[in-house]
């Protein structure tokens, strides 16, 4: 999909959304299209009615295709047909995905939150109350052009962006997208990983280990086994079932998926840290050796994770002589 422009904009500002819910229909789901269709919505009523009333039809399993080929000015004639009932269906359930994956994250990483506040948000003007809050956001310009129509997130989505409050809402909206896209593909795994991410931040520990056990016992796919066990072993870590997650982190290093991805190798580190609060050292040490010494790219990120991880700061004062084995063998962890 081409970039998009202020000088190539269309003079109604809901059509660029339009158009990225459109390619996103069609399969086609840019990061920036899903940036752009989230900011829109939560400024815009009229979209987010469209979208809301999508959503319903899905529950009622009544024909969403049909309705937002109709919501988005397409006919039926001029729609793509070669796909499937099925293959719509996933296509459906992945704009579902994006969103709700792109609300979780709004939710908890700052590195995101960065990305969506620069994002040119396409101001809506449908004579409510929000279009005369956002004239004043644009300073009191006309609104007959097309450049006063769009405006960073930042300035229409300060309380969205930062605050407590609305970290947990967008929590809450992802996790209900991410579950509406499992309805409609339950064996949708990327999806069911992320909801278990979700739930885990939600502090529901014992549902998020629920959804990756579901995708351990239904996937074939390595990475995605990877990832499940990655994720369930990590909220083993969490709730301090130290040898339940040094089994999920052994199945990664030892199975075949590490050596097709390095992205992995952080299993070696996680092995190292429940080995360590097991009391095991001489295993801990061997795994953090695997990991200096077998992805030395990974050293930096490594020693930061060490740095910033107090419980096993705590185990390193307790236990000197694994301290000092651990800087001696691995200097550049610190």
């Amino acid at each position: 999909m081409k970039a998009r422009t202020e000088k190539g904009l269309d003079h109604d500002p809901c059509r660029p959304i339009q158009l990225d819910l459109s390619c996103m229909m069609d399969g086609e789901l840019g990061p920036a299209a899903v940036r752009r269709v989230l900011v829109h919505m939560e400024v815009c009523p009229k979209c987010r009615d469209f979208f809301s009333h999508l959503r319903r039809q899905v529950k009622a399993h009544q024909d969403p295709w049909g309705f937002m080929e109709r919501g988005l000015g397409r006919s039926r004639a001029g729609s793509p047909r070669k796909s499937g009932g099925k293959e719509k269906q996933l296509h459906l359930a992945h704009i579902f995905y994006e969103l709700g994956k792109a609300y979780v994250l709004l939710s908890v990483s700052p590195g995101f939150r960065r990305e969506i506040a620069v994002e040119p948000v396409p101001v809506p003007d449908h004579g409510d109350p929000e279009a005369e809050f956002l004239e004043k956001v644009l300073g009191g310009v006309t609104r007959s052009g097309r450049e006063d129509r769009w405006v960073p997130a930042r300035s229409v989505l300060e309380k969205t962006l930062e605050s407590e409050e609305s970290k947990e809402e967008n929590l809450a909206k992802g996790t209900q997208l991410l579950e509406e896209a499992l309805d409609i593909m339950p064996r949708f795994f990327e999806a069911r990983i992320y909801l278990g991410h979700a739930k885990n931040l939600g502090g529901d520990l014992e549902g998020a280990c629920d959804e990756f056990r579901k995708v351990l016992r239904a996937s074939r796919s390595l990475p995605i086994r990877g990832f499940a066990l990655e994720n369930l072993g990590n909220v083993y870590l969490q709730m301090r079932c130290y040898e339940e997650a040094a089994r999920c982190f052994r199945r990664v290093v030892l199975g075949d998926v590490l050596s097709r991805d390095p992205r992995f190798a952080t299993s070696w580190y996680n092995l190292g840290l429940s080995y360590a609060f097991l009391g095991r050292f001489q295993e801990s040490l061997e795994c953090f050796r695997n990991l200096y010494e077998g992805f030395p790219e990974k050293r930096k990120a490594a020693g930061e994770m060490l740095a910033g991880h107090k419980g096993l700061g705590e185990i390193l004062e307790k236990n000197p002589a694994f301290a000092g084995e651990l800087r001696r063998s691995f200097p550049e962890f610190f």
